[in-house]
């Protein structure tokens, strides 16, 4: 009801009065003037007025009405009032010689409310709020109860209209729920839909998470039928860092409390949840979880006896303070020291018997050790060396309190000595020479040589000798012949005479000769470091070794990077300019006919990590060297010395070089020599002779080869030829199809990365995903590799039905695997019900597809995108968590039909598909 002014407004019922007062001139008219019939109206608004007039001519509108509409017929005039008005109006009609001046009083009737939207659309969340409008005419205030509750969920409405619906499910809020809207006279229940929103980024990341097409609710919804807690726990655990990183806190909680059991599976979920949340840039969550992992293990460890601790165990402390150490959590970090120093003082100390228990500790502590300095010697960064120094440190801290040990033969069974002490104390010294921290590595080499005598050749570090020396030095003197290398390098001042570990040692021990070569290999890096030329030292060594150039070569670089000699400890301690005339040197020896005819087919010591590949990785080290001449050396060789199969020289020699010196490229990102000399390969190979299984083998190293180069198109053809290879040799039993397929699968889908000395290659689709997903034809390459990946699963099941039942039962977890990184999860968990498996394994299977399913990232290399539905490189959203400085440096863009239906998002009633 609109308020018209009316000073009296009516409420009444459909009611039609209608007054008719005739005017007449009185006897008749000289100038034939019309005749005025005026009639009185009254009818209610949103109704209308009919009269039955008998015109005396044809009737004509001459003044309309002003707030409704009239229709004459010949004896009929209808007079409707627009919507909702109340109030005056009129009409002048002629007809004939009569004028009709009708005029209508509509009286106000009260209007029931109405709906304003019906649908609403909201984010998606566990709680959701939105607000009910609706309208009244009459301007009456209005008031919402709930008529009918949603089916799902819990719906508290307020009187104003604003609700909130609690979804205790990680559903979409795809919800209807009737509502009565009273104005205090009329009552309207009308229907309210809820639509999920997918216009935001938090919107679209919501909608995709709670929607069916969400992989981590696919892969929990499977695990369901799983009752043990024990064989779900990795795939929980995966499930939960992917909630962590996408936010959902609300469903970490709910499967870490339902599902993971146990101190010890509790802990390692909750360090692995601390990454995830780190990742999510929830720093503060992140310490939360580690602290807590932290005590869930402590109690593990108590609970199991200390005396039982594993190296496994230790290991794990270590991880997770190495991850709050790279988090800046210091207080989180003190705490874990704490508890570590707790065990090694319970079970360890200088002054109590070696136990098997503090050995485990010791050796957790020493495999942290090299992984941070192999760490370190692939990347040469400041913030390495000092991850790598700090966890010496460590180690030389669990070293000191190392135990003496009982002696149980000889002349001094019974009697006390350090054995493994100054062995572990030796180590650290080395550890300290190869990131270069000289002063450390010099007070590590006291306490090693205390374990045997008083120190004093150096005031700085001097040493009283520790308890049971004598015997120690009677007993064990194999830790004196490193420490004899460490001396000779740490002090090249002081001629052999002088040598302090050296000189102890007995000359008719059998460690004495070690220790004179291990001096002797020392001596070339001592003459640098007391001021002589290194063009010396070479010469030095040239004259030492060589009659035996594959040794020489080494001595001039490094072995391994855990076995460095004069270059490679002359970089680690400062000296790069010598280094890098060393490396110059080595590579010459390598390069030279000599060596090649010393070493033959050797392609390790050629071309591989022990001799071509390991000077590209040492001269990018060093600014001041070419490695690209490197690289070319490694192609020389290559196409010089393994171009053919005759003599040493195998087909595999032959493949293998070649690769080698493509890997030596892509190393250095140059693509195009890499996919050259490839080319140059593929020719080779088709010119000698293979058998069906080398060149299936060859095939599969083509294709992660050429991925890692972007040639996709190149990767996509030879995966296509390897599987035709597969599918189509007659010769293969199906147990050998079976393992050609499964080898195929992992080049083609395997999460796995095959690490090199100097790269890091990927199967073909994670290179895809990681690299190539602003590729203009990204779409176009997943697209085919769906048709070849659903070939490859199609083909692996049906060869495993056709296996005998015991090849089958061994090759169930493989497959399963495969099927599973393949994306093929329903065909997996076919197959696993198809299999002759007992129970047990069925479930740990059926628990590894959920994991890998859990573990599903369309965009492997990113931190800020995840999720990829139709596979055209455009991310469905972005983290929700992400940083200002992690989406200025992403070059993802984002979607706008996620399930490329030609229907933008913002007009799809299914945005997903």
């Amino acid at each position: 009801m609109k308020n018209n002014n009316l000073n009296s407004p009516m409420k009444l019922a459909a009611l039609l009065t209608t007054s008719v007062l005739l005017t007449a001139c009185g006897g008749g008219s000289d100038n034939n003037e019309p005749e005025l019939e005026a009639i009185q109206a009254q009818l209610n608004e949103d109704t209308s007025w009919q009269q039955t007039i008998n015109f005396s001519g044809t009737p004509i509108v001459i003044t309309a009405p002003q707030n409704g509409e009239v229709s004459v017929g010949a004896a009929l005039v209808t007079y409707t009032p627009d919507q909702d008005y109340n109030g005056t109006d009129s009409v002048l009609i002629e007809a004939g010689n009569t004028r009709y001046s009708i005029s209508f009083n509509v009286a106000p009737v009260n209007d029931a409310p109405q709906l304003q939207q019906s649908t609403i659309e909201v984010a998606a969340d566990n709680l959701i709020e939105g607000q009910i409008n609706a309208t009244d005419v009459d301007g009456d205030s209005l008031t919402f109860t709930l008529a009918n509750a949603p089916e799902s969920g819990t719906l508290q409405l307020q009187s104003d209209g604003t609700f909130t619906l609690a979804i205790d499910t990680l559903t979409l809020p795809n919800q209807s729920f009737a509502v009565d809207i009273s104005d205090g006279q009329a009552t309207t229940t009308a229907t309210v839909t809820l639509k999920p929103a997918y216009s935001t980024n938090e919107e679209k990341a919501a909608y995709y998470y709670r929607s069916d097409k969400s992989h981590l609710k696919a892969a929990e919804q499977r695990l369901q039928q799983i009752d043990d807690d024990i064989v779900s726990a990795n795939a929980y655990s995966a499930l939960l860092q992917g909630y962590a990183r996408a936010g959902l806190d609300t469903e970490v909680e709910r499967l870490f409390n339902h599902h993971i059991t146990g101190q010890q599976a509790r802990a390692v979920t909750l360090k692995d949840l601390g990454d995830a949340y780190a990742e999510a840039n929830e720093p503060d969550l992140a310490s939360a979880a580690r602290l807590d992992a932290l005590k869930e293990y402590a109690q593990f460890i108590a609970d199991n006896g200390l005396e039982n601790i594993s190296s496994t165990d230790a290991l794990f402390l270590l991880t997770l303070l190495n991850r709050q150490i790279d988090a800046g959590d210091e207080a989180g970090a003190e705490q874990t020291i704490q508890q570590l120093n707790v065990y090694t003082s319970t079970i360890g100390g200088a002054q109590n018997e070696y136990s098997t228990a503090y050995g485990r500790l010791v050796t957790a502590y020493r495999n942290q050790v090299r992984g941070a300095i192999e760490h370190y010697q692939q990347q040469r960064t400041p913030e390495n060396r000092t991850r790598a120094i700090t966890a010496i440190d460590r180690f030389t801290t669990i070293v000191a309190n190392t135990g003496y040990q009982l002696l149980t033969r000889g002349d001094y069974a019974g009697e006390r000595a350090y054995k493994l002490a100054p062995l572990y104390s030796a180590m650290a010294t080395e550890y300290y020479i190869l990131v270069g921290a000289t002063e450390a590595a010099r007070a590590q080499l006291a306490e090693t040589i205390s374990y045997y005598g008083d120190v004093s050749y150096d005031a700085n570090y001097a040493r009283e000798a520790k308890a049971y020396a004598q015997v120690s030095l009677a007993d064990y003197t194999f830790p004196l012949v490193d420490a004899s290398a460490a001396f000779a390098i740490l002090y090249p001042e002081l001629p052999v005479s002088e040598n302090v570990p050296f000189q102890l040692i007995p000359s008719d021990s059998i460690f004495y000769s070690r220790a004179e070569d291990a001096v002797s290999g020392a001596s070339a890096l001592a003459l640098v470091l007391n001021g002589g030329s290194v063009n010396d030292a070479i010469s030095q060594l040239k004259t030492e070794f060589g009659n035996d150039l594959r040794d020489l070569q080494v001595q001039l670089t490094q072995n391994t990077p855990a076995s460095p000699y004069l270059g490679a400890q002359l970089l680690a301690l400062g000296y790069t300019d010598e280094a890098a005339q060393a490396f110059t040197e080595g590579l010459s020896v390598l390069t030279s006919s000599a060596y090649a005819a010393e070493n033959g087919g050797a392609t390790l010591y050629m071309t591989g990590t022990r001799g071509c590949l390991k000077y590209v990785q040492l001269y990018q080290s060093i600014d001041s060297l070419d490695a690209t001449a490197a690289a070319a050396a490694c192609e020389t060789m290559a196409t010089t010395y393994f171009n053919t199969v005759e003599g040493d020289v195998s087909l595999s020699d032959v493949v293998n070089a070649h690769f080698d010196a493509v890997t030596a490229w892509q190393a250095l990102g140059e693509s195009s020599q890499a996919l050259s000399l490839l080319d140059t390969l593929e020719t080779t190979f088709a010119s000698l002779p293979t058998t069906s299984a080398d060149q299936f083998d060859f095939t599969l190293e083509v294709a992660q080869v050429r991925a890692y180069s972007g040639d996709y198109t190149g990767a996509l053809n030879a995966i296509e030829s390897a599987l035709n290879q597969a599918q189509n040799n007659e010769s293969l039993t199906a147990p050998e199809r079976a393992n050609a397929l499964l080898q195929l699968a992992a080049t083609f889908n395997s999460f796995d990365s095959d690490s090199a000395m100097v790269l890091t290659r990927y199967s073909v689709l994670q290179t895809l995903r990681r690299n190539a997903y602003n590729h203009p034809e990204y779409a176009d390459f997943m697209a085919r590799s769906r048709l070849l990946n659903g070939t490859l699963a199609r083909t692996l099941a049906t060869t495993m039905r056709e296996l005998p039942e015991v090849d089958a039962i061994d090759e169930a977890a493989d497959v399963t695997l495969a099927l599973a990184a393949i994306r093929e999860y329903s065909l997996a968990s076919e197959l696993l019900n198809e299999l002759p498996l007992g129970s047990a394994e069925r479930l740990t299977l059926t628990a590894l597809i959920s994991e890998l399913q859990a573990l599903q990232d369309d965009f492997p290399a990113s931190i800020v995108a995840s999720v990829d539905t139709d596979q055209d490189g455009l991310a469905n959203f972005l983290a929700v968590s992400a940083t200002e400085e992690q989406l200025a440096d992403n070059d993802i863009a984002t979607d706008n039909d996620a399930d490329n239906d030609g229907v933008e998002d913002a007009n799809d009633p299914t945005p997903l598909g």
